[in-house]
Formats: structure tokens, C-alpha cells, sequence
């Protein structure tokens, strides 16, 4: 008897897989696992305008980092097609531009495309921009989404050793499912 009370009670704790993370303003949920990737950190910022980022690791060498935030702004429209989404993915190739410029980044090659919906069951759109190079003499392949919920940005960066991966259509997926999800 003694034995089925501790099965039972060990059986009622949750385990380590079931941990969501909840982002409050989005409600986003971020599980421990998501397209067979494995939840890392997570970091709150101090600066509240630069919010946080989640970071979720494959086995391969993939890494997919969330990050949700506001800049400072009380408007944001949603979706990745707006004047301000636009501005936001310039601003990030100026910053893959200047890691270059710093020697982070070599040989740098930087592909934009239209925006699309990252999730099957959504039409949310996601402004995207892919860049293939050097860093540190390794072959580094990264892809970048950006859209917009609840007066936030979304950006997704999934960067792989090779750009073989097989997270790289199933991560953001998940997450525009995820998206797709807290705008319901």
C-alpha cells in the first residue's frame, strides 16, 4: 500500500516536460520542448522596452532565440507587413551589417524576402530576412522573422552550423503557431 501512495504522489508532481513558460502581455506559451527543440534561458532584460528572449536548442547545433518586446512603444500594429515591422527588419540588418563590419560576421550574404505566414492555421504575416557567412572561420546560415501581437514584436532568430537542419521550417512553425494561438 505504502508503494502505490508513493507511485501516486510521484505520478502527481509535474514533470520537468510539462514547464510553459507564459509570456503575461502576449500570452505566448513556451514549452520545455517545441519542434523537438529544448527550452534553454530565458532572459528578462533590465531595460523593460527590450523585453525578453527565450532560447531553445536542437541536438544538431541549432538555436532558435525568441525575443518579445515593445521598444518603449505603446502602438504597435499587428501582423509583419506594417511601415513599423518594415523599419524594425531594417534595423536588424544594420546590425548584422555592423558584426560584420566589427569582425564577427565574414562574408556575408543577406536574402530578404515577402512576407508569409509562418503557421498553416493563420494568415499572420512575418517580415523575413536570411544571411549566410563566416563567424569564427565556421559556416553559419541564420534566418530572421518578425511580426507583431499585443503592442509587441515577435522576432524569431534560428541560426544553424550547416543550414541542413531539419528545425528550420518546423521551429518557426511552432512558433506561428504559437502566435496564431495567442491572437485567438
Amino acid at each position: 500500500m505504502r508503494f502505490i501512495t508513493i507511485l501516486l504522489l510521484f505520478l502527481s508532481i509535474p514533470s520537468i516536460a510539462d514547464d510553459v513558460f507564459v509570456h503575461e502581455q502576449t500570452l505566448l506559451n513556451f514549452p520545455s520542448q517545441l519542434a523537438n527543440m529544448k527550452r534553454e534561458e530565458i532572459t528578462e532584460y533590465p531595460d523593460p522596452s527590450a523585453g525578453i528572449s527565450i532560447n531553445y536548442r536542437a541536438t544538431d547545433g541549432t538555436l532558435a532565440t525568441v525575443f518579445i518586446y515593445n521598444r518603449g512603444l505603446q502602438s504597435i500594429p499587428s501582423g509583419g507587413e506594417s511601415e513599423l515591422i518594415k523599419n524594425e527588419m531594417i534595423e536588424v540588418i544594420r546590425s548584422i551589417k555592423y558584426l560584420e563590419s566589427q569582425g564577427v560576421y565574414s562574408d556575408l550574404h543577406i536574402l530578404g524576402g515577402e512576407p508569409i505566414a509562418l503557421s498553416k492555421s493563420s494568415d499572420i504575416k512575418w517580415s523575413r530576412v536570411a544571411f549566410v557567412g563566416s563567424a569564427k572561420s565556421n559556416l553559419i546560415v541564420s534566418r530572421i522573422y518578425i511580426t507583431s501581437i499585443k503592442d509587441n514584436f515577435i522576432k524569431i532568430r534560428l541560426t544553424t552550423p550547416d543550414g541542413e537542419s531539419k528545425y528550420v521550417d518546423s521551429f518557426p512553425e511552432a512558433i506561428g503557431d504559437l502566435v496564431a494561438n495567442a491572437e485567438k
